[in-house]
């Protein structure tokens, strides 16, 4: 038994390494212009496997022993496990486990039951435009949510960037949505977007239910579209996004400046309409619920500047 235990723990700290090469590998291969167009998971099925064989076949050839077929087949399989962790990491990995062999039950069951949910209904009900809301990620370093709770009337965190890759998960997601969490804060999400293709879209919503699994927002989750060379199609990709995100459960808005809601999305109205303009008055022509109106605000609790969203028209004042 104890051996068992050994061999086991020497797979799960393998498999480890070998995902996190992969993430770090895929990352740098998708800063590369001739490789953008690949899909990500694709990617990181290919560099699951063949980095997993190589692994394999180099152990292999250190200790002297002769290769059988049957054992790259079953590197093979240690190579797609390799990339669900990559993509995923552990934690859908326990998850997993506890719903198909612990609890045996669909655990988001609670979440298919709830209705989808537009824009009016949201507004309606939350009437989250009369609240004073900021937005934080990793760059704003760790914060102390006991000094900043009563300053605030709620917060929007970034859970991460990008397609599905635990990689690119935000460094203080976990911690800022634990903390808001403990203390009755009423958060929401936002995912900063990198897509360029249907794909893409699909896995950037991944990548957010992936994250958000386990906790109760208060808020929608926001598809964040300012990057450059995204614009094209943007429309299509947040209808992608917005109908995954629905399908969960839960509401789904878009926040973008008003050059993009200007250009780029016009029409795109059955989402939460989140509006970014460093103004004393937003200039936007169009219908919009809430009004991001500053970097440069400030809340005890937070080291530098925080972005500060406010209702229409009552952001700066």
């Amino acid at each position: 038994m104890e051996q068992i235990i050994v061999n086991m723990t020497l797979v799960i700290g393998i498999v480890g390494v070998l995902a996190f090469a992969v993430s770090v590998i895929t990352q740098v291969f998708k800063g590369v212009s001739g490789l953008k167009k690949i899909p990500t998971d694709i990617l990181v099925f290919v560099l699951s496997i063949g980095l997993t064989v190589t692994a394999f076949v180099a152990y292999m050839d250190y200790i002297h022993q002769t290769i059988i077929w049957y054992m790259i087949l079953a590197a093979i399989l240690a190579g797609l496990l390799v990339a669900f962790v990559a993509m995923y990491g552990w934690e859908k990995v326990a998850e997993l486990w506890k719903r198909f062999y612990v609890v045996n039950k669909d655990e988001n069951s609670e979440a298919s039951d709830r209705p989808l949910l537009c824009r009016h209904t949201f507004m309606k009900e939350e009437n989250m435009a009369n609240l004073r809301v900021i937005d934080v990620s990793e760059h704003q370093g760790t914060i102390n949510w006991d000094a900043v709770k009563g300053h605030i009337d709620g917060a929007i965190l970034r859970c991460g960037y990008g397609d599905n890759i635990v990689s690119q998960d935000d460094k203080q997601w976990k911690r800022n949505a634990d903390e808001c969490t403990r203390l009755g804060i009423p958060f929401g999400v936002y995912i900063y977007s990198y897509a360029t293709s249907d794909s893409q879209a699909r896995s950037e919503a991944e990548h957010v239910l992936r994250l958000v699994s386990g906790y109760k927002l208060s808020y929608p989750i926001y598809l964040d579209l300012e990057q450059a060379e995204t614009e094209k199609g943007a429309i299509q990709r947040a209808n992608i996004f917005g109908n995954i995100i629905e399908k969960a459960g839960y509401w789904c808005g878009v926040y973008a400046n008003t050059n993009w809601w200007t250009n780029y999305l016009v029409g795109l109205e059955r989402f939460v309409k989140w509006v970014a303009q460093y103004n004393s008055v937003c200039t936007y022509k169009g219908t919009y619920d809430i009004w991001q109106y500053t970097s440069g605000g400030s809340v005890p609790g937070i080291s530098g500047n925080v972005d500060m969203t406010g209702a229409p028209g009552h952001g700066a004042g």
